[in-house]
C-alpha cells in the first residue's frame, strides 16, 4: 500500500487475480497485475538544476496529467530526473492514477510497469506544491549621475509563482556592499510591490536591487532575484610610454590613469609592434585619480623598428573620447639631435676640425651621416659616417663624439653641421649653424670616481660620486654615468647595485663647453655572497675580500688543510654552482684541478710570508 493526501494506492500480493486499485474520495480505479508484484518505491519530486534535477511547476488545471516531474527510486538508485509521461531508460510505461487539489499543490498516484521485462507494476505517489517565485526590476532616472550624487532607485518586485510570497527584505547594493534595506510585505500570486528607495552613488559606480535577500521565501527560482540600476564607467588614459633594454630584453613602460571618480575594475590592454609582437594583459582594479605603470617584456630581437609601438586599453569612456586610451610612437628608432654648444672648432695640421657630441634618445644604434655644407652657398665642406651607440632608456641620451676635419673652412667662416641616420624618429633638431670660433687649447675636461663601498658584496648597493671636476679652457656642461646596463644624465651620484660577482666597470663621461668628451673610469669589484656550503667546519670564508673564498675549511686561516678540503670536494656541485668564489686561477671557466693548483700557490706564497715575519 502507498497512500498520499487524497489517494490510496493498494496491492493484494497474495491474491492469485492480483490487481492494484488507486482510488480518491470518489472513484476507483483497478489495473491487472501478474503474480510476484515488485515492492512499491519511493517518488522524489525535483526542484532545482543539478545533475539529477531539474526546475518544474505544474498546472493541474491544464491537464488531467500534471507536467510534473519525478525522480524514481530502483534498486537502491535515484533514476535522472524526467517528466513522468516521458518514461525512462528503463522503458517505464506509466497509468495515471488520478490527481486532486491539495492545500499547498495537488496530489496524484499511478502504477508503471517496465513493458520490455517480466516487472511487476509499481504504485507511485506524488504531492505536488506550489511555491513563490519573486523577480525584481529596478532603474535610476536621474540624469548626468556622478560619484557622491544621491539618487532614487526605482524597484517593482512580483510574484510570478503560484503561491504567495511572505514578507522578505529587498536590499540594494554597491560593488563594494549593502546601502539600503527596504521591509517589503507579503505579495500574492501574480500581484507586485513597488517604491523607492535614496541612496548615495559611491566610488563603484554601481547600484544593484536584490529581491528576498535573506531568502526567506522558498521560491521556485532565486537567479531572477536580480537587476541592475546603474553602472557608472570609469575613464582610463593612457597618459606616457617608455621602454629600456637590458641585455637581450626590452621592457616597454606605459601609464595608465584614472582621472575619473568611479573605480576601474580589470580592463584589457594590448601592447603591438608590427605583425610578430602582440601581447596581452590586464590593468588591475584602479581607483579614482591612481596612477599605474604597466611593464610589458619582450625579446629585443622580436622588435621591429619599422612599426610604431601601440599601447592600448579596452575602452570604457565616459566621455565618447577614445583617443586617451592609446599611446603610440617608435620606441625602436634611433632619434638623434645635435644642439647648441655641442660643437666645438680648432686647427690641427693647418686643417680646421670640428669635435661634435651627438646624441641618440632612440633604443637602437645608428650609422649615421655627418656632413658639413657652407651656410651661405650650400656646398658640402666634407662628410663621413659614424656609428652613434643606442640609449639604454627611451628616457634617458646616450652621446657620441664624432671629429670632422674641415678643408677650406678659416676662423669666421659660417658652417651649417647636419646629422641623420636611416628610419629616424624626427629631423627638427638634427643641424646647427655656427660660426666657427676657434679654440686653440681645447684642453680636455677632467674628473674622478670615488665609491661609497670598495668591494660590494652581490645586491648591496654602492654610491659613485662625481669629484674634482675642472675644465681648464673652459667648464663642464654635460656628464653621464655608464655602468652594466644602468645610465643616469647630468647627475652628481649614481647608486647602483651589483646582481652578478666580478669586476665592473664605471664610466664617466664628461663633455665640456668646446665640445670635448673625456672617459673617466673606475673599476669595482662586486663580491659574491659567502656561499651556503660548507666543507670544514664553516661557510668559507673570504680572508682578503677579493672576492676568492681561499679559506675552504672556514677557520680563519689559509693554510695546507684548506688545500687538501678543496681538493676533496671541488667537483661537487654545489662548489662548481659558486664559480667566482672558487676561480682561484681566474680563467672564469668551470672549477678544475687548475683552481686547486692556484689555491696551492696561495698558500704557499702566504707561507713563505708568515716565516718571513
Amino acid at each position: 500500500m502507498d497512500v498520499s493526501a487524497t489517494h490510496v494506492g493498494i496491492v493484494d500480493t497474495g491474491a492469485n487475480d492480483t490487481h492494484l486499485r488507486i482510488a480518491n474520495g470518489t472513484t476507483v480505479r483497478s489495473v491487472g497485475l501478474k503474480s510476484n508484484v515488485s515492492t512499491p518505491q519511493t517518488v522524489e519530486l525535483t526542484e532545482r538544476d543539478g545533475d539529477l534535477l531539474v526546475d518544474f511547476r505544474a498546472y493541474p488545471a491544464a491537464s488531467d496529467v500534471a507536467a510534473a516531474y519525478y525522480k524514481p527510486r530502483i534498486g537502491g538508485q535515484w533514476l535522472p530526473a524526467r517528466k513522468y509521461a516521458d518514461g525512462s531508460h528503463r522503458n517505464l510505461t506509466f497509468w495515471q492514477g488520478d490527481a486532486a487539489p491539495s492545500g499547498d499543490g495537488f496530489v496524484s498516484v499511478f502504477a508503471g510497469q517496465d513493458l520490455t521485462s517480466d516487472q511487476q507494476p509499481d504504485v507511485y505517489a506524488f504531492k505536488h506544491r506550489f511555491h513563490p517565485d519573486l523577480t525584481v526590476n529596478a532603474s535610476v532616472t536621474a540624469e548626468n549621475v556622478s560619484v557622491g550624487t544621491q539618487v532614487d532607485v526605482r524597484y517593482a518586485v512580483r510574484n510570478t509563482g503560484d503561491a504567495p510570497a511572505e514578507a522578505s527584505d529587498l536590499l540594494v547594493r554597491s560593488g563594494d556592499g549593502p546601502l539600503k534595506s527596504v521591509s517589503i510585505g507579503s505579495i500574492p500570486s501574480g500581484e507586485s510591490v513597488s517604491g523607492t528607495a535614496t541612496v548615495t552613488v559611491d566610488s563603484t559606480g554601481t547600484l544593484s536591487v536584490v529581491a528576498d535577500a535573506g531568502s526567506a521565501v522558498p521560491e521556485l527560482d532565486e537567479r531572477n532575484n536580480d537587476d541592475r540600476a546603474l553602472a557608472l564607467d570609469p575613464d582610463l588614459n593612457v597618459t606616457g610610454m617608455t621602454a629600456e633594454r637590458a641585455n637581450d630584453t626590452i621592457t616597454v613602460s606605459a601609464t595608465v590613469t584614472n582621472p575619473s571618480g568611479v573605480r576601474a575594475t580589470d580592463v584589457a590592454y594590448r601592447l603591438g609592434n608590427g605583425p610578430n609582437v602582440q601581447r596581452y594583459g590586464t590593468v588591475s582594479v584602479l581607483e579614482p585619480n591612481a596612477t599605474r605603470t604597466v611593464n610589458v617584456s619582450l625579446p629585443a630581437a622580436e622588435a621591429d623598428p619599422a612599426y610604431t609601438t601601440r599601447f592600448e586599453v579596452t575602452p570604457n569612456e565616459t566621455d565618447g573620447d577614445a583617443s586617451d586610451d592609446t599611446a603610440s610612437r617608435y620606441l625602436f628608432r634611433p632619434d638623434l639631435a645635435l644642439g647648441e654648444g655641442q660643437v666645438g672648432y680648432y686647427r690641427t695640421d693647418g686643417v680646421v676640425r670640428a669635435s661634435m657630441l651627438v646624441s641618440n634618445e632612440g633604443l637602437a644604434n645608428a650609422t649615421a651621416e655627418i656632413e658639413v655644407r657652407n651656410a651661405s652657398t650650400g656646398s658640402l665642406v666634407a662628410s663621413r659616417n659614424v656609428t652613434v651607440a643606442g640609449s639604454d632608456s627611451s628616457q634617458t641620451t646616450a652621446f657620441t663624439e664624432a671629429t670632422v676635419g674641415l678643408p677650406g673652412v678659416s676662423s669666421g667662416s659660417r658652417v651649417e653641421t647636419l646629422v641623420t641616420a636611416p628610419g629616424e624618429t624626427a629631423l627638427s633638431d638634427n643641424v646647427v649653424v655656427d660660426e666657427v670660433e676657434l679654440n686653440t687649447t681645447l684642453v680636455p675636461p677632467s674628473g674622478d670616481i670615488s665609491a661609497s663601498r670598495s668591494a660590494p658584496t652581490v645586491n648591496e648597493s654602492v654610491q659613485f660620486t662625481i669629484t674634482n671636476v675642472t675644465d681648464a679652457d673652459g667648464r663642464a656642461v654635460h656628464t653621464q654615468w655608464r655602468v652594466a646596463n644602468t645610465s643616469a644624465v647630468d647627475t652628481g651620484s649614481l647608486n647602483w647595485t651589483g646582481r652578478s660577482p666580478g669586476n665592473h666597470t664605471v664610466e664617466l663621461v664628461v663633455v665640456d663647453d668646446d665640445g670635448i668628451t673625456s672617459i673617466v673610469t673606475r673599476t669595482v669589484l662586486v663580491r659574491p655572497e659567502r656561499p651556503d656550503v660548507v666543507l670544514g667546519s664553516q661557510a668559507p670564508r673570504d680572508l682578503d675580500r677579493d672576492g676568492r673564498f681561499r679559506d675552504v675549511d672556514g677557520d680563519g686561516t689559509l693554510t695546507r688543510n684548506d688545500v687538501r678540503t678543496f681538493f676533496e670536494s671541488y667537483r661537487n656541485g654545489s662548489v662548481r654552482d659558486n664559480r667566482f668564489a672558487f676561480d682561484f686561477n681566474r680563467d672564469d671557466e668551470r672549477i678544475d684541478i687548475l683552481d686547486v693548483q692556484a689555491l696551492h700557490a696561495d698558500n704557499e706564497e702566504s707561507s713563505d710570508e708568515r716565516d718571513e715575519q
